[in-house]
């Protein structure tokens, strides 16, 4: 096929209102930097259920793993993370090592953690 045969096929297949003249422009070395914000990523839990779901995400998990470790159901992971249902008092022991501190304890009482005066 010619090659003018070809530049008039795509043409014809672009919009009316396309240019085809002008290059497209770079960015001439814009950098963007910043944090995007991870949609329902808790920043600052406040339930149970934000910090699990804060710890979860941080370490990448999927709900499927976080049930299998804590041996529950993923719909009890779900509905945790929705603070649809409390955890169960017997399962708190497993969730707080999950977590891996106590989200019901002060946070002058976290380890590593110095009050201010």
């Amino acid at each position: 096929m010619p090659k003018w045969r070809r530049e008039k096929i795509l043409e014809e297949s672009l919009h009316p209102s396309a240019r085809i003249d002008l290059p497209a422009w770079p960015f001439c070395g814009l950098v963007l930097k910043g944090q995007i914000p991870r949609r329902g990523y808790p920043s600052d839990p406040k339930t149970l259920g934000e910090h699990i779901c804060k710890t979860r995400l941080d370490r990448r998990l999927q709900q499927i793993h976080v049930a299998r470790e804590l041996d529950v159901s993923v719909g009890t992971v779900k509905n945790w993370e929705r603070n649809r249902t409390a955890v169960a008092a017997r399962l708190l022991p497993r969730v707080v090592a999950f977590l891996g501190y106590d989200p019901g304890q002060k946070a002058s009482e976290l380890p590593g953690t110095e009050a201010v005066l």
